[in-house]
């Protein structure tokens, strides 16, 4: 019998709860860590005293002989001090033979009397007594033999108790359990095709910069501890294990705008940040470069809402995307895959037809794995049930609880079919603290079961073609508002206005579409308000700054005719040179002729000479917008007046006669002066 028991000291509780992993002999060494298990616990409603946690279970199942190794953690979660405390290892006698009693086997309540104590030899380990906060770590290995679990195929129960004495008396105290399959080796192979996700939501600021409003959120995500490390930490131990990574790009690139951050910064932490990032990305490509990668839209959009409100942006979002992935080296599949698991059949016409779709078997039901859509895409079925993995009290979605079920699917899957069971790990997954000293996937190698990947060729071309998608209306309205997507829109198109005017626009307009499809992402359903008045605030941004062009002259222009010349100013506030020039509405008996477009130094005026052509004598408004060489209106108009008069010529008519007629009379008096005087004598 070998037991390996670590009584941590007594000490403050965040302290003790750190001390989470067992001897470094019995167990992988995991990873330097940041936080406590209670912090990853967080969500655990679980309200027993002690919190009991299994972090290694090997092998993964029943073995025909040898032992099984558990491996675990207590801490006291009480504000009281529990004695004597026994950790027993525990299992179950009834099999599981069906995917449908799996899933009510782990919605069981977690006290529910499911399995017997083991108080064979090697079935308990005494671990003495814990302090509040006071954590210790145990190991087992019970031999095949003590195991009270028959041979007969199946899927059961295993776990542990922790036992112990507090001043109410003596107790079950904490608890643990996960699955266990006994496996028919007769049987074929399980192909199991796992989809990693690496989605997070992204948020940058309202400008050409984009930068991430939230680094010190990106900057945990890339901790040690942090959840984007532990997912690929995890896809790294995979090695050459068979694995499929759903990417959304916009990912890559927020680690990358943080692997930017400040290379000249003096501050050593700050340093270490951008090192980190850098080192992730770099890490990133090495997974990628050897596994499937399957690329979501940019930004991760709620693909449904854009089907049904703006179905334009759909190809937007698909080609960012597909320059994002170039852009960091990564050779992807494009794929849609609803965080609902489903897309209304209709919708799918949208799509492009190389465009692997993923849906759930909530959705898609009697046609297996691999299918095509309506529309010709691949069509790969998800199990909804494996992803919500295993029972309580132990948190589902650790990777150890996570890997037991997959393993527990599995074993009920061999049915021959060729179809692979493809479990969709959730959008937001997280493998938990002791990823690491889990065995994930040296778990699943086991020779019953292959793990395979899923890409543009997975679906064969005689697969069936599924012509009938769940969609109730509750997922419906699920979906982002007609208001939400209008206001991507409209981004775009204001960007899209402003880069027309810009001389060398660069990828401004991407930049702001980037920013906008924030808003049009599935992460937006969780703050809705927020989201849209972000994504007007950004339009308002983008029309703010076109109206940096405008025009400057006189509120009246007086005209002495008929025609004429007058000047404006045409001024351009922006950073950056555009080409502008003018186009003026007027009354129909008004015309003025404006120059072509011209190109106007950042922070710098010019003068525009205009010539004017009126009809008859009036007031007339005008107002000049500056525009691109595309006819596209930007900047501020400018309202002013004309007034012309052909009166004017008449009167010079007449002061000209008058003149004359002065002259004329001056001469005659002249002449007749002349004529009176008398000659000397």
């Amino acid at each position: 019998m070998l037991v390996t028991v670590a009584v941590s000291v007594p000490a403050p509780a965040a302290t003790a709860a750190s001390s989470r992993h067992p001897d470094p002999t019995s167990s992988p060494t995991p990873r330097t860590s940041t936080l406590s298990r209670a912090d990853d616990r967080a969500a655990d409603d679980s309200d027993e005293p002690l919190d009991v946690d299994l972090i290694s279970l090997s092998p993964g199942v029943v073995p025909t002989k040898g032992a099984v190794e558990l491996v675990g953690t207590v801490r006291n979660a009480s504000s009281q001090t529990w004695r004597d405390i026994n950790v027993h290892a525990w299992d179950s006698t009834t099999p599981i033979t069906s995917t449908e009693d799996l899933a009510t086997a782990a919605a069981t309540d977690a006290d529910a009397d499911v399995g017997e104590r083991l108080t064979s030899e090697h079935g308990f380990v005494a671990v003495g007594d814990l302090a509040p906060g006071q954590q210790t770590s145990f190991t087992l290995r019970v031999p095949r033999a003590e195991l009270t679990i028959p041979d007969e195929p199946g899927v059961y129960f295993m776990g542990v108790h922790a036992l112990g004495t507090s001043d109410e008396g003596r107790e079950v105290a904490g608890r643990a359990r996960t699955f266990m399959p006994v496996v028919d080796g007769k049987k074929p192979r399980a192909a199991v095709a796992l989809v990693l996700p690496f989605r997070q939501a992204v948020s940058r600021d309202a400008d050409e910069a984009g930068q991430l409003r939230d680094p010190d959120r990106w900057r945990t995500q890339l901790s040690a501890d942090g959840r984007l490390e532990r997912l690929l930490g995890l896809a790294e131990s995979a090695g050459n294990a068979p694995l499929t990574m759903l990417l959304d790009p916009a990912v890559l690139d927020a680690v990358a705008t943080l692997a930017q951050s400040d290379s000249d910064s003096k501050d050593t932490s700050e340093q270490d940040d951008v090192a980190r990032a850098k080192a992730w990305l770099v890490r990133f490509r090495g997974v990628a470069s050897h596994q499937s990668v399957l690329g979501l839209g940019y930004g991760d959009p709620d693909v449904a809402a854009l089907a049904r409100h703006r179905p334009a942006l759909l190809s937007v979002a698909a080609s960012l995307s597909e320059q994002a992935l170039a852009r960091h080296d990564i050779d992807a599949t494009p794929a849609a895959a609803p965080v609902e698991g489903a897309l209304p059949p209709r919708f799918s016409d949208l799509l492009d037809p190389s465009t692997v779709l993923l849906m759930s078997d909530t959705a898609v039901t009697g046609s297996g794995s691999l299918s095509h859509s309506r529309s010709g895409q691949p069509l790969v079925t998800t199990s909804t049930a494996t992803a919500q993995g295993g029972p309580s009290p132990t948190p589902a979605t650790w990777a150890l609880a996570m890997r037991q079920r997959i393993l527990a699917e599995a074993s009920l899957h061999r049915t021959g079919t060729q179809d692979p069971l493809v479990v969709e790990l959730p959008a937001g997954w997280n493998p938990g603290p002791d990823w690491s000293t889990s065995g994930f996937f040296a778990g699943l190698r086991v020779p019953w079961l292959r793990l395979v990947r899923l890409g543009a060729d997975t679906v064969p071309a005689d697969a069936p073609t599924v012509t009938s998608v769940a969609y109730p209306s509750t997922l419906a309205d699920l979906q982002l508002s007609a208001a939400q997507i209008d206001a991507v829109s409209d981004v775009r198109r204001d960007a899209e206005i402003y880069a027309d005017a810009l001389v060398d626009p660069g990828s401004v307009v991407d930049q702001f579409t980037k920013v906008a499809l924030e808003g049009a992402s599935f992460h937006a359903r969780a703050h809705r308000e927020t989201s849209l008045r972000s994504t007007r605030s950004l339009a308002t941004s983008v029309r703010d700054r076109l109206a940096g062009i405008h025009v400057e002259g006189f509120s009246l222009v007086t005209m002495s005719g008929g025609t004429g010349r007058f000047t404006v100013t045409l001024v351009n506030d922006l950073s950056r040179p555009v080409k502008v020039g003018l186009r003026a509405r007027t009354s129909g008996d008004l015309h003025i002729t404006t120059p072509t477009a011209a190109v106007l130094p950042a922070g710098q005026r010019t003068t525009v000479r205009l010539r004017v052509t009126a009809g008859a004598s009036r007031v007339r408004t005008v107002v000049l917008t500056p525009e691109t060489s595309n006819g596209h209106a930007v900047g501020t108009p400018f309202r002013f007046s004309i007034r012309n008069s052909r009166v004017s010529s008449l009167v010079w008519g007449i002061m000209a006669g008058a003149f004359a007629l002065l002259a004329f009379t001056i001469a005659r008096r002249a002449v007749r002066r002349g004529l009176r005087r008398e000659p000397a004598p």
